[in-house]
């Protein structure tokens, strides 16, 4: 798998379980896939591509 296929997949995988727990009937369900989508977002932020930081010009 691919860094950004890797990265991605979390993505998509976070909004699903923000998009459960936003429709859980239950504050304890809807708990549990909000620390699902966290622990994505965070899969997500390690498995993507580092990035540059924009330097100014002189």
């Amino acid at each position: 798998m691919t860094q950004d296929f890797e990265a991605e997949y979390y993505r998509k995988r976070e909004a699903a379980e923000r998009d459960l727990a936003a429709s859980a009937s239950d504050a304890g369900i809807s708990r549990i896939h909000l620390q699902m989508a966290d622990m994505y977002a965070d899969k997500a932020e390690q498995a993507a591509p580092p990035r540059l930081a924009a330097v100014a010009p002189h």
